[in-house]
């Protein structure tokens, strides 16, 4: 039983050694390193095994942090601004996509028309309508661009939907929920995760005005965090919605040694980073089926296709140059909480679900690929603040138009 231990802390340290070599050698070509981790744990998946239980825990410990240290960073003002025009695009590319993708999905990797069939690619559909915060905040963290700063909350915005809709789906297809109590239960964990987040920030503030210790103060941060999601998803709200709440408030608070706080967190989470990108690359399997492999393809192609019809109908007025339109429509990363939610929906063991549980893995991998090359050469796609500039005076000019 030793052994076993011992065999497993070998493979964890080989695993954070190798991200850590990679990420320096990304850090010094000024590539991100998600890729290369990723396709790292690819190559670690047939050396290594961990319990599939092991990498949802470490995914979830990751995403929380993550969250919360990109937005504790976050100015009040600017999401003011720029969280309606996420909001619109989070509901219109979720929107087209439980029409469209649900019906290029089942074609491809439905068993039959059936309802059920439908159901299922529905399920898929409904997982591929977020862009998961974990990769984007980290991609774009070192980027100043007001667009990203859109692009950041629409993954925010985005991910209880990417979360929660195709988990209710899966139980409501299995005879779990009745339909009228899914949206009583969306609306619920919204409400529940916001309050969670503010009572725990409020707390923060009121704990760390009065009681600061060096080693132990940032270990507390990290405490709330985590028992901020946990709390807000045990009472039915939603954690990752709890813990955004929590790192805005965090992050306006004026306290003694913010910046130690900050400076702990940030390389605490660079670690979890580190590893929690391997294991979504350990989740990956290459299919060995060409056909397969290459109907994945195809179905991808036609989800950008989906993408960039969602950035142009929920900013035609802003009239976006064909280069936004783009840079928006590749920017759409899958990350941890894609592949939490695959590992729960296999725990299920629905009939049928598993080729569009094998689509959802693959489809974190082009994502990421796609998503690194347009970072990397983001100059030639966005000219600085143009983009959202267009995108905030089309909305001033509608609500100028509504007024009159």
């Amino acid at each position: 039983m030793a052994t076993a231990y011992v065999n497993q802390l070998f493979a964890f340290s080989v695993l954070f050694l190798v991200g850590v070599i990679v990420s320096f050698f990304s850090a010094k070509i000024k590539l991100s390193n998600v890729l290369p981790l990723i396709l790292i744990g690819i190559l670690f998946g047939y050396l290594f095994g961990f319990d599939p239980s092991l990498v949802a825990t470490v995914g979830l410990f990751a995403l929380i942090l993550i969250i919360f240290e990109s937005t504790s960073k976050f100015k009040i003002r600017e999401i003011g601004e720029l969280s309606p025009y996420a909001l619109k695009l989070t509901t219109v590319f979720f929107f087209f996509n439980l029409i469209f993708l649900t019906v290029f999905a089942n074609l491809l990797f439905g068993t039959d028309f059936s309802f059920k069939s439908f159901i299922l690619a529905f399920v898929f559909a409904a997982l591929m309508s977020g862009t998961s915060p974990d990769v984007v905040l980290v991609m774009f963290k070192d980027v100043k661009d007001k667009l990203i700063d859109l692009l950041s909350f629409e993954a925010i915005i985005n991910t209880p939907l990417t979360v929660l809709f195709p988990i209710l789906i899966a139980e409501f297809y299995m005879g779990v929920f009745q339909a009228n109590i899914i949206l009583k239960t969306f609306a619920l964990g919204i409400m529940a995760g916001i309050g969670t987040g503010l009572f725990f920030g409020f707390l923060l503030l009121k704990i760390l005005k009065g009681w600061y210790m060096k080693n132990l103060s940032p270990l507390f941060v990290i405490a709330c965090a985590l028992i901020t999601y946990s709390l807000a998803e045990s009472i039915g709200g939603n954690g990752v919605l709890a813990v955004t709440v929590l790192g805005v408030v965090y992050g306006r608070l004026a306290i003694q040694e913010k910046e130690n706080l900050d400076k702990f967190t940030s390389i605490f989470t660079d670690f979890v980073k580190i590893v929690v990108f391997v294991m979504i690359g350990m989740l990956i399997k290459i299919p060995l089926n060409k056909v397969f492999f290459l109907k994945s393809i195809v179905l991808f192609l036609i989800y950008l296709a989906i993408r960039y019809f969602s950035v142009s109908t929920a900013f035609k007025k802003a009239k976006l140059s064909i280069k936004d339109k783009l840079f928006m429509t590749m920017s759409v990363s899958k990350g941890i909480a894609v592949g939490v939610v695959v590992l729960i929906l296999a725990s299920l063991n629905i009939p049928g679900l598993k080729p569009f549980l094998e689509v959802s893995l693959l489809f974190i991998l082009y994502s990421v690929i796609i998503s690194t090359l347009t970072i990397r050469f983001m100059k030639f796609f966005v000219k600085k603040d143009v983009a959202v500039e267009k995108i905030e005076k089309a909305g001033k000019k509608k609500c100028g138009d509504l007024k009159e």
